[in-house]
């Protein structure tokens, strides 16, 4: 990581390698524990659904790669209706234990029965045999470890496979500390994309800070036109960003989300 990239965080939050140390993976899916529809949430995940309901004719079915999932499962949920295999990666170590535990069924692993069930109910779709999908195609997959997208050395940003989806849910704006950066990032996963590919991204909007157990971890500023240029600049085609609006709160200071589609060209 550049002394540039560690001086733009504010010194009021944390990021990076206190992920590492100060992030508390329980507390984080304790949000989860009593899911409850608000109304900016239901239509975060209703955009989720309709941008692969609508380009379904377009997003390949074999592999797709789930960058920086956290220990939350709700979009990998709905991703598994649409490929056979999902390469999840996060950055933090009980993160990806949260999802082991879950796919192995194991007694301390969290329950998403009430969000899976409101997301399938959605689609008029069988839970069971969605959960079903959900548990085959991690299977088929990989868990990795993801390292700092700050720096050059990212196994996964550096690696050989190549996907047909890329799936980033409200984690480049939390990872990237500088707009720079997550510009350079949406290339690198270009570059991991086969022709025809596709990127769906989930970010808050104008969102410096959330708040994990009373710590505060940095985000990165961007709305609709800041994603959109970063994709036009990365070389995405048939850009697609839309915004939702959202009340800001204590836990976060986001006022929306911020959700995109865009597409690498048959021709790369």
């Amino acid at each position: 990581m550049s002394t540039s990239d560690s001086s733009t965080a504010s010194k009021k939050t944390l990021h990076t390698n206190d992920y590492l140390t100060k992030f508390n993976t329980d507390a984080y899916l304790s949000a989860y524990s009593f899911f409850e529809v608000n109304p900016s949430f239901d239509c975060l995940l209703k955009k989720m659904i309709n941008i692969f309901v609508q380009n379904k004719h377009r997003i390949g079915h074999g592999q797709a790669l789930e960058f920086g999932g956290g220990p939350a499962l709700f979009s990998s949920f709905i991703l598994a209706q649409y490929v056979n295999s999902i390469t999840f990666t996060d950055y933090t170590p009980s993160n990806l234990k949260a999802i082991e535990d879950w796919i192995e069924q194991n007694d301390d692993a969290h329950d998403w029965t009430e969000m899976f069930e409101f997301i399938s109910n959605d689609q008029l779709a069988n839970l069971n045999n969605w959960e079903h999908r959900l548990r085959d195609a991690l299977n088929y997959g990989k868990r990795l470890k993801c390292a700092d997208v700050n720096g050059d050395h990212c196994p996964v940003l550096n690696g050989q496979d190549r996907y047909d989806v890329i799936l980033s849910s409200l984690c480049l704006d939390y990872a990237c500390l500088t707009l720079e950066t997550y510009k350079n990032t949406l290339k690198r996963m270009k570059n991991l994309l086969k022709p025809g590919g596709c990127v769906i991204l989930t970010h808050g909007r104008n969102q410096t800070f959330y708040t994990v157990l009373d710590k505060d971890f940095f985000a990165l500023p961007v709305d609709e036109k800041k994603v959109h240029d970063a994709l036009a600049e990365a070389g995405f085609t048939d850009i697609q960003v839309t915004g939702i609006d959202k009340p800001r709160n204590k836990y976060a200071d986001a006022d929306g989300y911020v959700v995109a589609c865009a597409f690498k060209s048959n021709e790369e």
